[in-house]
Formats: structure tokens, sequence, C-alpha cells
């Protein structure tokens, strides 16, 4: 889909729709000083378009926090899963197999401690 989008740098300000056909052509001219044509991938909102990607060389990029909040995301995910995945360790210590001088218990701790440190580190961003 077609639209005016007005860009300071690399990012987009402001998205407007094409101009009617019957539109002076003086006033046109003057409006496309400011405002570049450009082909809107389909199925992007405005808002999407504002909030979520650049303009570089011509094409629609998505931004660098964009792209960082969702790596985050997926490391938090990773940090669940493993936390997941390992939650019977400390039954081991319970039930007496293991002993606290454990080489396996000590290296879940010192892991456990790395990835809940990570955790509360992207916690503390807005993701």
């Amino acid at each position: 889909m077609i639209k005016y989008i007005k860009v300071s740098g690399e990012r987009i300000v402001e998205v407007r729709p094409l101009l009617e056909a019957n539109v002076d052509s003086a006033l046109k001219a003057e409006f496309e000083k400011e405002f570049i044509r450009a082909d809107v991938p389909e199925g992007l909102s405005d808002i999407e378009l504002l909030q979520s990607y650049n303009f570089r060389n011509g094409k629609f990029v998505k931004t660098n926090e964009m792209l960082d909040n969702l790596k985050s995301k997926q490391e938090v995910e990773s940090i669940h899963l493993w936390l997941t995945r390992n939650d019977w360790i400390p039954n081991k210590i319970i039930t007496g197999e293991w002993d606290s001088t454990d080489t396996r218990w000590l290296n879940y701790l010192k892991e456990r401690k790395e990835k809940r440190g990570r955790l509360d580190e992207l916690s503390d961003q807005e993701i």
C-alpha cells in the first residue's frame, strides 16, 4: 500500500495517506518536499510503522529497540525453560540422594545464581 511518510534521520515521524488525484500540482509538489512516497508492507498499521520501524535506504527496517526487546524476551523464555527443566535437582538434596557438597549440586547452585541474576536484570528492563 502506497503512503507518504515523513522521516527524521531514519526514524519515521509521520504517516499520511496518498493525496487525492484532484489536488493542485503545486500543493502536491510542496507536500512531496517534506514527505516520501513509500510502499508500506501489507498489514502494518501507521502506529506500528511509527513505533517499530525505521526507513533505511528506501526500505522499512525493524528498529534495534524492537529487535533487542525480542532478544530479551527470548532470553527470559530460555531462562524460564532452564529453571523448569532443572527444578528436580533440589529434590536430590531433600531426599538425601545428594549431599550439600556434591559437585552436581554446587554446579546447579552456581548456574542458578547466574540465571536468576540475569533474569532479575532483564526484569528491571521494560520488555
